[in-house]
Protein backbone atom coordinates (compact mmCIF):
# COMPACT_ATOMS: atom_id res chain seq x y z
CA UNK A 1 0.00 0.00 0.00
CA UNK A 2 1.57 3.36 -0.59
CA UNK A 3 0.26 6.46 1.30
CA UNK A 4 0.63 9.76 0.91
CA UNK A 5 -0.21 12.93 2.71
CA UNK A 6 -1.69 16.19 0.72
CA UNK A 7 -3.46 19.27 1.27
CA UNK A 8 -6.21 20.83 -1.01
CA UNK A 9 -6.89 18.21 -3.33
CA UNK A 10 -8.68 19.56 -6.86
CA UNK A 11 -10.51 17.66 -9.67
CA UNK A 12 -10.26 18.18 -13.15
CA UNK A 13 -11.94 17.09 -16.20
CA UNK A 14 -10.08 15.71 -19.09
CA UNK A 15 -11.66 14.11 -22.15
CA UNK A 16 -15.12 13.71 -20.53
CA UNK A 17 -13.24 11.84 -17.49
CA UNK A 18 -12.52 12.98 -13.74
CA UNK A 19 -9.47 12.84 -12.26
CA UNK A 20 -8.74 13.99 -8.31
CA UNK A 21 -5.59 15.59 -8.42
CA UNK A 22 -3.46 15.28 -5.77
CA UNK A 23 -0.82 17.55 -5.00
CA UNK A 24 2.37 16.18 -3.81
CA UNK A 25 5.00 18.65 -1.44
CA UNK A 26 7.15 16.37 0.80
CA UNK A 27 9.78 14.87 -1.60
CA UNK A 28 9.33 11.63 -0.12
CA UNK A 29 5.61 11.72 -1.29
CA UNK A 30 6.78 13.09 -4.71
CA UNK A 31 8.97 9.82 -5.28
CA UNK A 32 5.79 7.58 -3.92
CA UNK A 33 3.67 9.05 -6.21
CA UNK A 34 5.53 9.19 -9.25
CA UNK A 35 7.13 5.32 -8.44
CA UNK A 36 3.40 4.28 -8.09
CA UNK A 37 2.26 6.12 -11.53
CA UNK A 38 4.97 4.40 -13.20
CA UNK A 39 4.17 0.55 -11.60
CA UNK A 40 0.62 0.83 -11.68
CA UNK A 41 -1.53 -1.08 -13.84
CA UNK A 42 -5.10 -2.44 -13.43
CA UNK A 43 -7.65 -1.50 -11.03
CA UNK A 44 -6.93 0.24 -7.60
CA UNK A 45 -9.12 1.26 -5.18
CA UNK A 46 -7.78 4.52 -2.79
CA UNK A 47 -8.39 4.93 0.73
CA UNK A 48 -8.61 8.33 1.86
CA UNK A 49 -8.99 10.02 5.03
CA UNK A 50 -8.22 12.53 7.36
CA UNK A 51 -4.56 13.52 7.88
CA UNK A 52 -3.12 13.00 11.71
CA UNK A 53 0.12 14.25 12.54
CA UNK A 54 2.72 11.44 13.32
CA UNK A 55 2.25 10.02 16.80
CA UNK A 56 4.90 9.97 19.73
CA UNK A 57 7.35 7.27 20.06
CA UNK A 58 7.09 7.54 24.04
CA UNK A 59 4.42 5.79 24.16
CA UNK A 60 5.27 2.36 21.85
CA UNK A 61 8.71 3.05 22.92
CA UNK A 62 7.62 2.71 27.14
CA UNK A 63 5.30 -0.03 26.03
CA UNK A 64 8.72 -1.69 24.62
CA UNK A 65 10.73 -1.07 27.56
CA UNK A 66 8.20 -2.58 29.88
CA UNK A 67 7.41 -5.49 27.33
CA UNK A 68 11.42 -6.25 27.29
CA UNK A 69 11.48 -6.23 31.23
CA UNK A 70 8.56 -8.53 31.43
CA UNK A 71 10.53 -10.79 28.90
CA UNK A 72 13.49 -10.87 31.40
CA UNK A 73 11.06 -12.11 34.34
CA UNK A 74 9.12 -14.10 32.89
CA UNK A 75 11.34 -15.89 30.03
CA UNK A 76 9.11 -15.30 27.63
CA UNK A 77 9.93 -14.21 23.98
CA UNK A 78 9.15 -10.27 23.87
CA UNK A 79 7.90 -10.58 20.35
CA UNK A 80 5.21 -13.48 21.99
CA UNK A 81 4.68 -11.00 24.87
CA UNK A 82 3.76 -7.70 22.53
CA UNK A 83 1.28 -9.95 20.18
CA UNK A 84 -0.51 -11.23 23.38
CA UNK A 85 -0.87 -7.15 24.40
CA UNK A 86 -2.25 -6.61 20.64
CA UNK A 87 -4.24 -9.67 21.26
CA UNK A 88 -6.09 -8.43 24.32
CA UNK A 89 -6.92 -5.12 22.51
CA UNK A 90 -8.73 -6.81 19.90
CA UNK A 91 -8.03 -4.73 16.75
CA UNK A 92 -8.74 -6.99 13.42
CA UNK A 93 -9.82 -7.96 10.57
CA UNK A 94 -11.75 -11.00 9.68
CA UNK A 95 -11.23 -12.89 6.51
CA UNK A 96 -12.71 -16.18 4.88
CA UNK A 97 -10.10 -17.84 2.72
CA UNK A 98 -9.26 -21.15 1.94
CA UNK A 99 -6.52 -23.10 3.60
CA UNK A 100 -3.83 -22.17 1.06
CA UNK A 101 -4.71 -18.91 0.41
CA UNK A 102 -4.27 -18.11 4.20
CA UNK A 103 -0.51 -19.35 3.70
CA UNK A 104 -0.35 -16.73 1.10
CA UNK A 105 -2.21 -14.02 3.26
CA UNK A 106 -0.27 -14.75 6.23
CA UNK A 107 2.95 -14.18 4.59
CA UNK A 108 1.73 -10.95 3.00
CA UNK A 109 0.18 -9.52 6.01
CA UNK A 110 2.92 -10.49 8.79
CA UNK A 111 6.02 -9.55 6.39
CA UNK A 112 8.11 -7.08 7.97
CA UNK A 113 5.79 -6.26 10.54
CA UNK A 114 5.63 -7.65 14.30
CA UNK A 115 2.69 -5.97 15.24
CA UNK A 116 0.27 -7.78 12.28
CA UNK A 117 -0.02 -11.66 12.62
CA UNK A 118 -3.21 -13.70 11.65
CA UNK A 119 -5.07 -16.65 13.38
CA UNK A 120 -7.09 -19.03 11.96
CA UNK A 121 -10.55 -18.37 14.01
CA UNK A 122 -12.38 -21.75 12.68
CA UNK A 123 -13.85 -23.13 9.80
CA UNK A 124 -16.82 -21.89 8.02
CA UNK A 125 -20.06 -23.35 8.55
CA UNK A 126 -21.52 -22.34 5.56
CA UNK A 127 -18.85 -22.90 2.84
CA UNK A 128 -16.76 -25.84 2.69
CA UNK A 129 -13.45 -25.95 2.75
CA UNK A 130 -12.96 -22.58 3.83
CA UNK A 131 -11.60 -20.94 7.04
CA UNK A 132 -12.55 -17.85 9.15
CA UNK A 133 -9.20 -15.73 9.77
CA UNK A 134 -8.48 -12.87 12.10
CA UNK A 135 -5.90 -10.14 11.16
CA UNK A 136 -4.31 -8.28 13.78
CA UNK A 137 -3.31 -4.82 13.32
CA UNK A 138 0.00 -4.11 15.21
CA UNK A 139 -0.44 -1.00 17.93
CA UNK A 140 0.87 1.25 15.29
CA UNK A 141 -2.43 1.39 13.61
CA UNK A 142 -3.59 1.56 17.41
CA UNK A 143 -5.67 5.16 18.10
CA UNK A 144 -5.14 6.52 21.15
CA UNK A 145 -7.58 4.41 23.21
CA UNK A 146 -6.39 1.57 22.21
CA UNK A 147 -2.59 2.47 23.03
CA UNK A 148 -4.09 3.78 26.30
CA UNK A 149 -5.60 -0.18 27.10
CA UNK A 150 -2.55 -1.89 25.53
CA UNK A 151 -0.38 0.32 28.19
CA UNK A 152 -2.46 -0.38 31.12
CA UNK A 153 -2.46 -3.90 30.35
CA UNK A 154 1.30 -3.86 30.14
CA UNK A 155 1.53 -1.48 33.47
CA UNK A 156 -0.69 -3.82 35.43
CA UNK A 157 1.20 -6.98 34.59
CA UNK A 158 4.48 -5.15 35.16
CA UNK A 159 3.16 -4.50 39.21
CA UNK A 160 2.22 -7.52 39.53
CA UNK A 161 6.06 -9.02 38.62
CA UNK A 162 7.11 -5.84 41.27
CA UNK A 163 8.44 -4.29 37.92
CA UNK A 164 8.26 -0.51 38.43
CA UNK A 165 6.04 1.70 36.19
CA UNK A 166 5.43 5.50 35.21
CA UNK A 167 3.00 6.85 37.68
CA UNK A 168 -0.86 7.00 36.18
CA UNK A 169 -0.24 10.86 35.48
CA UNK A 170 3.26 10.26 33.74
CA UNK A 171 1.21 7.48 31.44
CA UNK A 172 -1.75 10.12 30.54
CA UNK A 173 1.17 12.70 29.58
CA UNK A 174 2.54 10.02 26.68
CA UNK A 175 -0.50 9.01 25.64
CA UNK A 176 -1.29 12.83 24.92
CA UNK A 177 1.86 13.11 22.70
CA UNK A 178 0.41 9.58 20.79
CA UNK A 179 -2.46 12.04 19.42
Amino acid sequence: MTSIAFENATTMTIGGSEYLLIPLAAMEDKIKGRKFASESSGKYTAELKKYRRARSLSANSYAWLLITKLSEVLKINPVDIYRGYVEEVGKFSQYLMTESAYKDFKRVWEYDHIGRFSRIMGESREKQGYLWVAAYHGSSDFTTDEMGRMIENIVQDCELQGIEAKTPKEIAELMEKWQ
